[in-house]
C-alpha cells in the first residue's frame, strides 16, 4: 500500500522498523546468544531489553528491512512501469492475472515462514541436516510451482473469464507466463530464506538489490514496446535473477563452510 503512494522513502523506513520489531520480538531468543548474551539468559522470559547490544540488533534489522523493501519494490516495479506507459485497463488485466497465483503464493510463503526457525536451528546444530532441509524445501516449492502451473493451464482461463467477463477470454497464454514467473519466484524463496536463516543479512540484501536492478532494467527495455506481455517477462527476469543470485551465494557459503569444517 505504501508503494502505491510512490513514497519510497517512507516505505523503506517503515519496512526497516517493522522488521526490526519482528526481529526483536520473535527472533530475540535465538539472536541474543549470537551477540554475546549467554544461552541461559536468552531462554528466560524476562529479558532486559535495555542490556541488549542495540547496535548489533540494528545492523541485523536494517538489512532485513531493506531486503523486504527491495522485494516489495521488485514486485511493484512492473505495475508502476505499466501504469506509466499503458492505460488503466491493461494495468487491471495485469493485476488480475497476478491475483490468480495469489493462493499458491500464500501457501509458499507460509511454508517458508514456518521453516525459517527450523532452518536456523539446523544450521547451528548440523550442516548436513540443514542442507537436506533446504533441498527438501526446494523440492516442495518446485512441486507447488508445477501444481500451480497445471491448475492455471487447466482452469485458469475459465476462472478468470467467469469472474471478470469475456474481455479476458484470450488470456490463457499470458496466464502460463505468469505462472512461470511465480514458479521461479517460489524457487528463489528457498535460497533467499536460507541466507536469512544463516544470518547473512547483508548478503541477502545485496542479492535483493541485484535482482531489483535487473527487474528495473527489464521494465525500461521490455514494457514500453511489449506492454502487458513485457510486464510479465519483467517479472520472470526479476524472479530468475533473484533465484540465480541467491542460489549462487548460498552455494558459495556452503563451500566455504565445508572448507572451514
Amino acid at each position: 500500500l505504501l508503494l502505491s503512494t510512490r513514497r519510497l522513502d517512507i516505505t523503506l523506513v517503515a519496512a526497516i522498523l517493522v522488521n526490526l520489531v519482528v526481529f526483536m520480538m520473535f527472533d530475540l531468543r535465538y539472536v541474543l546468544p549470537m551477540v554475546g548474551v549467554p544461552d541461559v539468559v536468552s531462554r528466560q522470559i524476562q529479558v532486559n531489553l535495555f542490556t541488549t547490544p542495540w547496535s548489533k540488533l540494528l545492523r541485523s534489522g536494517v538489512p532485513l528491512g531493506i531486503s523486504t523493501f527491495l522485494v516489495a519494490l521488485m514486485s511493484s516495479l512492473p505495475r508502476l512501469s505499466l501504469a506509466r506507459v499503458t492505460n488503466e485497463s491493461t494495468l487491471g488485466v495485469f493485476s488480475i492475472l497476478c491475483y490468480v497465483c495469489f493462493p499458491m503464493t500464500l501457501i509458499v510463503s507460509a511454508v517458508m515462514q514456518a521453516a525459517t526457525p527450523r532452518m536456523s536451528l539446523a544450521y547451528r546444530a548440523d550442516t548436513r541436516s540443514y542442507r537436506r532441509l533446504c533441498y527438501s524445501l526446494f523440492l516442495i516449492c518446485t512441486a507447488l510451482g508445477i501444481l500451480n502451473a497445471i491448475a492455471i493451464a487447466a482452469a485458469g482461463s475459465v476462472a478468470v473469464t467467469w469472474a471478470f467477463g469475456d474481455e479476458l477470454v484470450d488470456t490463457r497464454g499470458d496466464l502460463l507466463w505468469v505462472s512461470l514467473a511465480f514458479g521461479v519466484g517460489y524457487l528463489a524463496a528457498v535460497p533467499a530464506t536460507a541466507l536469512v536463516a544463516q544470518r547473512h543479512f547483508r548478503l541477502a540484501m545485496i542479492t535483493c538489490a541485484g535482482s531489483c536492478t535487473v527487474c528495473g532494467v527489464a521494465c525500461l527495455v521490455l514494457i514500453p514496446p511489449f506492454g502487458l506481455v513485457g510486464a510479465i517477462w519483467t517479472m520472470t527476469a526479476g524472479s530468475t535473477a533473484h533465484l540465480l543470485l541467491s542460489a549462487v551465494t548460498w552455494w558459495w557459503l556452503n563451500v566455504v563452510d565445508r572448507a572451514n569444517a
